[in-house]
């Protein structure tokens, strides 16, 4: 037996009893994103994916830094670093960064999303592995991986024919190699082809785990809708409908005139469900409608919600306090439409 014979290893086995153990869904936006993944954000040019993509890093890197921030009201489950591989110039990004940070109230805190000064070409061995070692410089200084990694846009990050199920499977393989050694989720913000889905070979869309497309809102020209076609250990979300929002960010001297960026705010009114009306919500006052609507969101992607969680997200989309949300809580309850224990709720409409 040789040297390398010697040191091939068993495959290590996972036995029945942790396979029955039930397992939450791997959050890192609860009903958005999943860690350890593989994800393509999609969409048209103008849809607004990199804005989607980039707000996404940014908002899981504040959430380590302060607890507030909430991506479009999903909740940041696994706050960390993250990295974004940028293809292009970074102008364009900083002004957007800095866009992100007057929109969450967060100019003077550093946080820890950071950016390749170059783009990478994934599936080529040795810019993977430089990768590899910046991923490692971010857990020494964090004691983490980054939790995302991001490349903007698969056709700056790859090398070779988007129609070959041979390249584009090179490229999922890669993809997973980064993802094995990091846990981190790693998605590849990409356009669509003909018919409105992911360009390329069909390779792409079965090595992935989350699919996500943004599209432009046909009956809002400053609007955009968020699909979650795929997501693979969950159910997903339901639409998310955004706009669109200019913002200063800067002044030209030279041309006296603003600089500015769009942010994305959401769109409350289309992205909750309504209320259903039957005889429970009649004759509902506005704190229980408020609190109802802030259930009907919470509960999305889970069966039951931590009361905790659920009053800061009360306190968060209402401005209510706790005591005010536990009396409109009380009258939901009476009217049927929630049952609440010590430490839970769960909503028994709509569900």
């Amino acid at each position: 037996m040789n040297n390398q014979e010697n040191q091939i290893q068993p495959i290590g086995l996972i036995g029945i009893s942790q396979l029955l153990t039930a397992r939450a869904p791997k959050h890192l936006i609860k009903g958005f994103m999943e860690y350890n993944t593989n994800t393509v954000i999609y969409g048209e040019s103008t849809a607004g994916k990199s804005f989607v993509a980039l707000e996404a890093a940014f908002c899981i890197a504040s959430a380590a830094v302060n607890g507030d921030t909430y991506f479009h009201g999903m909740h940041i489950s696994q706050p960390g670093p993250t990295l974004y591989v940028c293809g292009e110039g970074e102008d364009g990004i900083s002004k957007r960064i800095i866009g992100l940070q007057e929109k969450h109230d967060l100019e003077n805190k550093e946080i820890p999303f950071y950016m390749t000064e170059t783009g990478v070409i994934l599936n080529d061995g040795i810019q993977l592995q430089r990768l590899l070692m910046t991923c490692e410089q971010i857990k020494a200084q964090h004691g983490m991986y980054p939790k995302l990694i991001t490349f903007d846009t698969l056709n700056k990050s790859f090398i070779g024919n988007e129609n070959s199920a041979e390249d584009m499977g090179e490229l999922v393989r890669s993809m997973d190699e980064l993802r094995r050694i990091t846990g981190a989720c790693v998605v590849m913000v990409h356009h669509t082809g003909k018919g409105g889905d992911i360009r390329g070979s069909s390779a792409l869309r079965a090595g992935i785990d989350n699919q996500i497309g943004v599209f432009i809102n046909e009956n809002n020209d400053n609007g955009i809708v968020i699909k979650n076609d795929k997501m693979k250990d969950s159910g997903g979300m339901t639409d998310l409908f955004l706009n669109k929002r200019v913002v200063k960010v800067g002044y030209d001297d030279r041309y006296k005139e603003d600089i500015t960026t769009l942010v994305l705010d959401l769109d409350v009114s289309l992205s909750e469900k309504k209320i259903v009306n039957n005889d429970k919500t009649k004759g509902m006052g506005k704190a229980q409608k408020e609190v109802l609507q802030v259930i009907i969101k919470e509960s999305e992607n889970t069966f039951d919600i931590a009361l905790e969680e659920l009053f800061y997200a009360i306190k968060k989309e209402t401005g209510m306090s706790k005591k005010a949300a536990l009396q409109s809580i009380a009258g939901l309850q009476t009217r049927g439409l929630v049952l609440a224990s010590e430490e839970t709720l769960v909503l028994t409409e709509n569900k």
